[in-house]
């Protein structure tokens, strides 16, 4: 019944309020219906059915949404299946965040079944943990057995150290959650990337002006300040930081 899978589950958070709001506010309901087209291009893409190589069949990639959440997996088969779940969450991450929704998640390693919209097993439910009581703050948790599982799972023309360097390349350095922000090489150019921090700077902006009064939002929009101006720092000439950075 249940076979070994790489596990993502992802919250979109606000989402729930987002949906009162939209009744009475155009551009939340905008953003919300950009959000379901996102999903649906995803698991139409997942699910192509035609006679060309897929990397979703090759995979045995699942994916399942629901509401606010997200459960991405792929199977104990799939080489590269750790850097292929993670790269899929850079990308979701990504477009989400453009349409003004924070995601919080985790990722594990372990036992589940799951064939499109049937999603169940210890895995799942450790993922959901890891999401909804570890990692508190806008994030995407990396459980310790994904580690644990990178040379199973590593792609076969890459060396044990090339299968952490491409891992670790897309994970915040001396922390284990996903750094999304600094992915500027899944942008078509460098100048768009720049033109998404731009973005991303003025959702964080008006957010902590707007949740001034509500500290449990708050501390959030505050945590994810301190992470954007990490990435500029990293990302971003010194000449230049001054108009991304939040003050």
């Amino acid at each position: 019944m249940y076979g070994e899978r790489i596990v993502a589950f992802i919250d979109l958070l606000g989402f729930k309020n987002a949906v009162y709001e939209s009744v009475y506010d155009v551009d939340i309901k905008r953003r919300i219906q950009a959000i379901f087209d996102i999903l649906n291009r995803e698991f139409q893409d997942t699910y192509k059915e035609d006679d060309n190589f897929s990397l979703s069949k090759a995979t045995g990639k699942e994916m399942t949404f629901f509401s606010d959440c997200v459960v991405i997996s792929y199977n104990e088969k799939a080489m590269g299946g750790i850097f292929y779940t993670l790269i899929d969450l850079v990308h979701l991450c990504i477009d989400f965040g453009y349409n003004g929704f924070l995601v919080r998640g985790g990722v594990v390693c372990g036992e589940i079944y799951h064939k499109k919209n049937v999603c169940y097993g210890p895995a799942m439910n450790v993922a959901y943990l890891l999401e909804s009581k570890i990692a508190q703050n806008p994030m995407i948790r990396i459980d310790k057995s994904i580690f644990k599982s990178i040379e199973k799972y590593k792609a076969e023309h890459h060396s044990i150290m090339q299968e952490y360097e491409y891992i670790f390349h897309l994970l915040k350095t001396g922390a284990y959650y996903l750094d999304y922000l600094a992915q500027y090489q899944e942008f078509d150019s460098f100048d768009y990337y720049c033109k998404y921090l731009k973005k991303i700077k003025k959702e964080i902006e008006c957010n902590l002006l707007y949740y001034r009064e509500d500290n449990k939002v708050l501390e959030k929009y505050q945590w994810y300040k301190e992470y954007y101006n990490e990435v500029i720092k990293q990302q971003i000439e010194d000449d230049y930081q001054h108009l991304f950075l939040i003050k």
